[in-house]
């Protein structure tokens, strides 16, 4: 790739790319190849042990690539009144969802019942939203033209009567002090790399 440097501004300019036409196709790993985004702006609660998906949060991508990563980025705002969990789910293909086991915590050294989740919320101040955001670098096996769709679910396993609200605060006032607020799940695919 000639390179041309002027030694007045000490600008380095690439004139041109062999083999790839300027577009980056000489480049096969570790770029993006697509993004995809869902934003969930309606309000939702749930109160019990049980795990529930949480509503039109489930986004899907069909890998253009073979032997793609596909990035995960999660960002959700909301509450919870006691000690809520959340866990990610997969499904290649349009079949069943799979729990990814590989994004749990361990099992507790010092609490042999304690629950191994992905995120937690801890209920500390139910007036004020918590933001949960993760990035998970996911690794999906899947063929050619098969779509790789994702959803979490939210519980509180720790008693019945807590409760999960996903876009507002626990308690609300009736007033400009409360918020409603967006969560989005964003999918990146990713050219696998070596």
């Amino acid at each position: 790739m000639p390179v041309t440097i002027n030694g007045t501004s000490g600008l380095v300019t690439a004139t041109s790319y062999a083999g790839a036409g300027g577009d980056l196709t000489g480049i096969t790993t570790g770029k993006i190849l697509q993004v995809v985004q869902v934003i969930k702006k309606d309000i939702q609660s749930h109160t019990g042990t049980s795990f529930v998906d949480i509503s039109g949060f489930n986004p899907s991508i069909t890998p253009t690539g073979s032997n793609s990563k596909i990035l995960l980025d999660i960002c959700i705002q909301g509450s919870s009144n006691g000690s809520g969990a959340l866990n990610v789910y997969r499904s290649i293909g349009g079949g069943s969802y799979a729990q990814l086991t590989d994004f749990i915590g361990d099992q507790h050294p010092n609490s042999s019942n304690a629950n191994r989740t992905t995120m937690s919320a801890g209920g500390q101040d139910a007036n004020s939203f918590e933001s949960f955001a993760m990035k998970i670098l996911d690794t999906p096996s899947y063929s050619s033209g098969q779509a790789v769709a994702y959803k979490l679910q939210i519980g509180s396993p720790y008693h019945s009567t807590y409760i999960w609200y996903i876009n507002r605060s626990a308690y609300l006032h009736n007033s400009t002090y409360d918020k409603s607020v967006i969560s989005t799940f964003t999918l990146t695919e990713v050219a696998a790399w070596p």
